[in-house]
C-alpha cells in the first residue's frame, strides 16, 4: 500500500470516528438519560455524593447566565469524576484531561510550521473550546481532517515559547487540585471554581503564550526547545496512562477494561444514573480521541516522511507501543521522530 492511499483511508476514518462519536457519545446521552441526570442535578442545586452530605451546586460561577448553563452542565457531569466515590471514573479522567493537553499541544506545533504564533494559538483556543463543551471525539476528527487537507509537506521545527508552563499553569495545575479528596483536604465549593476555571482553558493557554512572548521575549535554541517540548507531551500522555492502567490492575475491585472499555450502545437501555452516563461519555470519549490522534500522527508522519516504510514492522510496533503507553503518547513519538527526520534533512542540504 502507498503511502498516499493510507492518507486517503485516514482522511475517511476521520469522518467514520465522528459520526461513530456522535453515535456512541451524543445520541446516548440524548435518549438514554446522562443529560436528564445533568439536568436533575441543577435543579436541585445539589451534586450527589454517596458518604456524606451532598455538595451544594455554586448557583453563579461567571454572573453571565448564559455562560452559567455551560458551566454548570460541564461542573456537574464531571462530578463524579472529581468526587472520589468512583475510582473507574477518577482513574480515566486523569489521562483524559491529559491527553486534550497533548492532543493540542501536538496539533499547536505542526500547524506552527507554516503559520504565526498568534494565528494558531487563536484558533486552537476555539477548537479547545469546543472540545470541552461538545466532546472531543466528536470535535477532533473533524479538525484533524480539515487541518490536515488543508496543510502541506513541510519542514522544520518552530519553536513555541512558554507553551509548555502555560499547559502546566491552565490544564496540569487544576487537573492536580481536582484529583484532591474532598472536603477532607479541598473544599468541594473550590472544586468546583476550578473545574470552571478549566472550561475554556485552551482560550487561557493563548493568552498566556501570547502575553508573556510579548513580556518576555527570549531567544530560544530550537534543538532545545524540541526536546523540552516531546519530552514534555510524552511524559504527561505515558506516564497518565500508564498509572491508570496499573492502578486498575492492582486495585481489588477494577481491571482494565472497566476503566477504559465503553459498553456498546445497543447494551444499554437507560443510564441509570449520573456516574453510569458519565462513564460510557468519557470511555468513548477517550477512545475515539486517542483514536483519532495517533491516526492524525501516522498520516502526518507519512506525508512528510520521505523514507521507506516497512509496513509490518511499522503498524506492529506503533500498535504494540500504542496499547502499552496509550496512542496519544504513540502520537508524540511519530511527530517527534518525523521532528528529527526533518531536522537531520535540513541540515544535510545546508551542508
Amino acid at each position: 500500500m502507498s503511502h498516499q492511499s493510507t492518507i486517503n483511508f485516514i482522511r475517511f476514518t476521520f469522518v467514520i470516528l465522528s459520526l461513530l462519536a456522535i453515535y456512541t457519545i451524543l445520541i446516548p446521552s440524548i435518549r438514554k438519560g446522562f443529560f436528564q441526570h445533568i439536568t436533575e442535578c441543577e435543579v436541585t442545586g445539589k451534586l450527589s455524593r454517596s458518604s456524606g452530605a451532598d455538595a451544594r451546586m455554586i448557583e453563579s460561577f461567571t454572573g453571565v447566565p448564559v455562560l452559567d448553563i455551560f458551566v454548570k452542565a460541564l461542573v456537574t457531569s464531571f462530578w463524579p469524576v472529581i468526587n472520589g466515590e468512583n475510582p473507574a471514573l477518577s482513574l480515566l479522567g486523569v489521562p483524559a484531561v491529559a491527553s486534550m493537553g497533548v492532543s493540542y499541544l501536538l496539533l499547536l506545533l505542526e500547524a506552527r510550521r507554516t503559520r504565526s504564533l498568534l494565528s494558531v494559538t487563536w484558533r486552537l483556543a476555539w477548537v479547545g473550546l469546543l472540545q470541552t463543551n461538545f466532546s472531543q471525539a466528536i470535535i477532533l476528527p473533524i479538525y484533524c481532517a480539515i487541518a490536515f487537507s488543508s496543510s502541506k509537506k513541510t519542514n522544520g521545527f518552530r519553536p513555541i515559547p512558554h507553551v509548555t508552563i502555560s499547559l502546566i499553569l491552565c490544564v496540569y495545575t487544576g487537573m492536580a487540585l481536582v484529583a484532591l479528596p474532598s472536603p477532607a483536604v479541598i473544599p468541594d465549593g473550590l472544586k468546583q471554581v476550578v473545574v470552571a476555571f478549566m472550561v475554556p482553558w485552551a482560550l487561557w493557554v493563548f493568552v498566556m503564550v501570547f502575553m508573556a512572548s510579548y513580556l518576555f521575549p527570549i531567544e530560544v535554541e530550537k534543538e532545545k526547545s524540541r526536546r523540552t517540548i516531546y519530552i514534555f507531551a510524552l511524559v504527561i500522555a505515558a506516564t497518565t496512562h500508564l498509572g491508570a492502567l496499573l492502578a486498575s490492575l492492582l486495585h481489588a475491585d477494577l481491571g482494565p477494561a472497566d476503566v477504559f472499555l465503553p459498553p456498546l450502545p445497543w447494551y444499554v437501555t437507560r443510564f441509570p444514573s449520573l456516574e453510569e452516563g458519565m462513564a460510557s461519555f468519557l470511555q468513548w470519549d477517550y477512545l475515539i480521541a486517542s483514536v483519532t490522534l495517533f491516526l492524525w500522527a501516522v498520516a502526518v508522519y507519512l506525508r512528510d516522511c520521505d523514507e521507506h516504510v516497512d509496513w509490518q514492522r511499522f503498524g506492529l510496533e506503533v500498535c504494540a507501543i500504542s496499547v502499552i503507553i496509550s496512542p496519544a503518547a504513540m502520537a508524540v513519538l511519530l511527530i517527534w521522530r518525523l521532528d528529527e527526520m526533518l531536522s537531520r534533512r535540513g541540515i544535510a542540504k545546508e551542508d
